[in-house]
């Protein structure tokens, strides 16, 4: 079964598309809620998540294959107008 989080709907590395709290409740709504949440492992497979934060983030001016599109703001570090406020869902990070 699919939620239809895929690139066409979240959008690719270099788009700014997101999915919100209310979207993300609204799909997880459907299934069977005894199913464990896993995140992508850092190249391959799945993992268990270990930290669910919010935090203020800001565009990556260059981005490569092995980066996110958005990176935290460094303690002290003024934020920017562009910046955005997100939801984090971490995996273990082995």
């Amino acid at each position: 079964m699919s939620l239809n989080c895929t690139s066409e709907s979240l959008g690719q590395k270099g788009h700014t598309d997101h999915i919100t709290v209310a979207e993300l409740v609204a799909r997880l709504s459907g299934l069977p809620p005894e199913l464990p949440v896993l995140v992508e492992g850092y190249e391959s497979g799945w993992d268990a998540i270990n930290d669910i934060r919010t935090a203020t983030l800001v565009r990556r001016k260059q981005i490569t294959n092995c980066d996110g599109e958005y990176e935290e703001l460094e303690e002290g570090e003024l934020e920017p107008a562009s910046s955005l406020q997100a939801v984090l869902i971490a995996g273990i990070q082995k």
